[in-house]
């Protein structure tokens, strides 16, 4: 379901120049979503709604198909002079007045949902016909549409207040001692960059450099097995931020503080060139090491992977990992960087033939 409502957000989120465009792709996503069919019925008078779900009912007396949810389209708010969201209430209207459901009206109060689509805006409600009809509200119009500032990712959807004090956070507890540390700049290249270099502060001595990351899911075991192996940076604390700050607005984000590699990214060292043999043929061993173990790593990509001051391979960024078909993409992943016809796909398990396979595209 929620793969599906992903599509329909993106559908709607295209410009269609003519209603019929979109009423066909409309038809189709939504049928999936409901797991019902949709259709178009005709009533005597010629009006039809733009989609319907059809039910049939057979129940003592009463025969035929009823409509327990109607749907109304535009292209876009504003288009033509009717509102969708009114036009579905007269598509109810219509359809229940039709002579030939006489039957059925004079059974039951005939409940309905009504849906007004105009391009990326919903607006849902529903009916029932007592004396006269009674339209209930639902939801107002909400935008339903992709949101390609914000996106779908949950640590945005926290809220600002949780990330702008993110620079707030300067320690973290070790071994009954509280260590303070400086951040010196962001590590990623977006204003919602949440992974720092810092400087650790002991007795107000400056000390060694750590990574300090705010992640809302990570494979900490992964990265715990892959530091012990030789293949990633020392962990050297993770905590749900929530734990420790239980009067701030950080539920679901949690805390990473690793150790700083000196060295450079595949993606920094060898940008559009070919990796090395070796270079590829050490990160296979570090993929199989990996399978092994049971565990997957998922983001795999030149980014993610480093080499060394002493040349040797380092696996980074475990947001993803853990047990292989235990653990999930994210719901929204580019197809450009992980192709679906190889089974990754948003909300799908993560499986160690997926590492493999992009090992092959690094």
């Amino acid at each position: 379901m929620v793969r599906q409502t992903l599509k329909l957000m993106q559908s709607v989120s295209q410009l269609a120049g003519q209603e019929n465009e979109r009423s066909e792709s409309t038809r189709g996503l939504v049928s999936e979503l409901l797991g019902q069919q949709l259709i178009r019925v005709m009533n005597g008078n010629n009006t039809s709604p733009d989609h319907c779900v059809s039910v049939s009912l057979d129940l003592h007396e009463l025969m035929g198909t009823v409509t327990p949810f109607i749907l109304e389209e535009k292209v876009e708010m504003g288009k033509t002079a009717t509102d969708p969201s009114v036009q579905v209430q007269l598509s109810y209207l219509q359809y229940w007045m039709d002579p030939s459901r006489r039957n059925i009206l004079e059974a039951c109060c005939c409940p309905t949902i009504l849906v007004g689509l105009a391009g990326p805006h919903m607006c849902i409600t529903g009916a029932v016909l007592l004396d006269k009809a009674v339209v209930q509200h639902f939801t107002g119009w909400m935008f339903i549409g992709e949101d390609r500032t914000t996106g779908l990712d949950q640590v945005n959807d926290l809220g600002s207040p949780g990330v702008d004090r993110l620079a707030q956070i300067d320690s973290y507890p070790s071994n009954g001692q509280v260590i303070k540390f400086d951040y010196i700049k962001g590590l990623q290249q977006h204003e919602s960059c949440t992974t720092f270099l810092a400087r650790k502060v002991v007795n107000g001595e400056k000390e060694e450099l750590v990574v300090v990351k705010f992640v809302d899911t990570y494979g900490k075991k992964v990265h715990e097995f892959m530091a012990e192996q030789g293949l990633a940076p020392r962990l050297i604390y993770f905590a749900d931020l929530a734990d420790r700050f239980s009067e701030q607005n950080y539920q679901g984000l949690s805390m990473v503080v690793m150790e700083h590699l000196e060295g450079d990214t595949l993606e920094a060292k060898y940008w559009d060139r070919a990796l090395p043999s070796d270079v590829r043929g050490s990160i296979a061993q570090a993929i199989e090491t990996l399978a092994k173990a049971g565990f997957v790593h998922g983001d795999l990509r030149r980014p993610n992977v480093m080499i060394d001051s002493e040349g040797k391979v380092k696996i980074i960024d475990f947001d993803w990992a853990g047990r292989e078909m235990e653990v999930q993409y994210p719901l929204r992943i580019s197809s450009f960087l992980f192709p679906e016809n190889q089974g990754i796909e948003g909300r799908g398990e993560i499986r160690n033939a997926h590492d493999k396979f992009m090992l092959g595209l690094l």
